[in-house]
């Protein structure tokens, strides 16, 4: 696969954000308080500055055709100042590709700009460029992410689950609002030996999307820690699964 690196600097995210808040007026006298309602409405841009990595299929440049896209979210270690692009290229898709893997799909790997949590509009506003710049099929647009970029898997999946055909958190964190993704193909893969991140995270997740109807799968791998990635890396099924599934329309 053929890869660039890229800088996508100061993407401006707009989010109106209306906050509520509460002034409590004290009297002296009076051992009641009384509330004043009050609403704060103001709009919050952010400002990304992002490295990514973009692998093409070999096929990319030769055909007009709209070919399905993996997000993939690197674990702790690949931002700048602690392994950088050696470290993401290191493990998961990227290395995959970097061996000579010939993925049918593009391959968005960006870099976590810092000791930060991955943040979801910043990633939905790369995503949608990388998207609106090159021939990428909407229906088919899937995200993986593995340790911090696991749960930033989650985190995003649940913000933007509309955009997901599917998504795959490996050794990540669990989170709230997990029925979101009932719409999307949802596979979890968690060693049973993790320290770091408990199993029963994982398990949850997979129980509250199975509640709420969701098409989940779990892959417990006994005797595995917090390297969870590798055995999920080499199952063919993921892949094979992964190509097949379709967003949802609405």
């Amino acid at each position: 696969m053929s890869s660039r690196v890229v800088s996508l600097k100061t993407v401006a995210v707009v989010c109106l954000f209306t906050f509520w808040s509460v002034a409590f007026e004290c009297h002296a006298d009076e051992e009641t308080h009384k509330a004043e309602l009050r609403k704060f409405e103001k709009d919050v841009c952010k400002k990304a500055n992002v490295n990514y990595l973009l692998y093409f299929p070999a096929a990319y440049a030769q055909s007009k055709d709209a070919w399905p896209l993996v997000l993939w979210l690197h674990g702790d270690g690949g931002q700048p100042n602690r392994g950088g692009m050696a470290e993401i290229k290191s493990y998961g898709p990227p290395h995959m590709a970097e061996e000579g893997k010939e993925f049918p799909f593009i391959l968005l790997a960006p870099q976590l700009w810092g000791d930060v949590h991955w943040d979801a509009d910043i990633l939905h506003a790369l995503l949608q460029e990388v998207m609106h710049e090159y021939r990428v099929d909407a229906d088919r647009v899937y995200l993986m992410g593995y340790s911090r970029g696991g749960f930033g898997a989650w985190e995003l999946g649940c913000t933007y689950p509309e955009t997901f055909a599917a998504v795959v958190p490996i050794s990540g964190r669990p989170m709230t609002a997990v029925e979101r993704l009932k719409d999307c193909g949802v596979w979890i893969f968690h060693g049973e030996d993790d320290t770091g991140v408990p199993v029963d995270g994982a398990r949850n997740m997979y129980d509250g999307l199975k509640s709420a109807g969701g098409d989940v799968r779990i892959t417990v791998y006994p005797g595995v820690g917090h390297d969870a990635c590798s055995p999920a890396m080499a199952t063919k099924e993921l892949w094979d699964w992964l190509l097949e599934q379709r967003r949802k329309k609405k």
